[in-house]
């Protein structure tokens, strides 16, 4: 898809917008900055495909996720954006299918970041159509260090993928130095592509 196509389809579903806001301090002069925002129109939103071995844990997922809608996800939480409402529905059959086909497909598009284990990547690449992305970030833990410390970086593939072979993938350690480690999840989501 070229850009051009992709921003007209992303038009349909919401509108981003500039909301500009003040730092105020109380011995300082405020200082204004600006955030982006982005709202969903009516019927469109964020989706993720979930499914769980058990009752419990699919209690504990719903849980969570309603106790998310409250907080908020992404930046400027404080500024009371990010709230969002949560649902549960049933996945189309089309897509059911698609994604239990997904490994055993000739060709497959992971949904989700992801990177093989070193023994799987000759024959991951093999055949493949990928982009690689990098994963870096902050760590977000009191235990972990006195001051804020950096994530080693991760390049992995972008979700979008192509691969004729499946891989399993991996969760990494992408701590620096810390008090204990610091997970990044790299297991793909395969989806049958026709």
């Amino acid at each position: 898809m070229d850009p051009e196509s992709a921003a007209e389809k992303l038009a349909h579903i919401g509108r981003s917008s500039i909301r500009t806001l003040a730092h105020v301090s109380g011995e300082e002069d405020s200082v204004p900055y600006q955030v982006g925002k982005y709202q969903f129109y009516k019927g469109c939103g964020l989706y993720f495909i979930a499914a769980c071995a058990d009752a419990a844990v699919t209690d504990f997922l719903t849980k969570l996720m309603t106790s998310l809608s409250f907080t908020g996800i992404g930046g400027k939480r404080t500024a009371r954006l990010g709230k969002f409402t949560f649902s549960i529905t049933d996945a189309d059959q089309g897509l059911t299918n698609a994604l239990e086909q997904g490994a055993k497909a000739a060709q497959k598009m992971t949904l989700s970041v992801s990177l093989p284990k070193d023994h799987e990547m000759k024959s991951a690449i093999g055949g493949a159509s990928y982009s690689l992305i990098r994963r870096s970030g902050f760590v977000a833990s009191y235990t972990y260090a006195k001051t804020y410390r950096k994530k080693n970086d991760l390049y992995v593939f972008q979700a979008g993928s192509c691969f004729e072979s499946a891989f399993c993938g991996d969760v990494y350690d992408v701590s620096s130095g810390g008090a204990h480690p610091i997970y990044r999840y790299a297991i793909p989501m395969f989806i049958a592509v026709r």
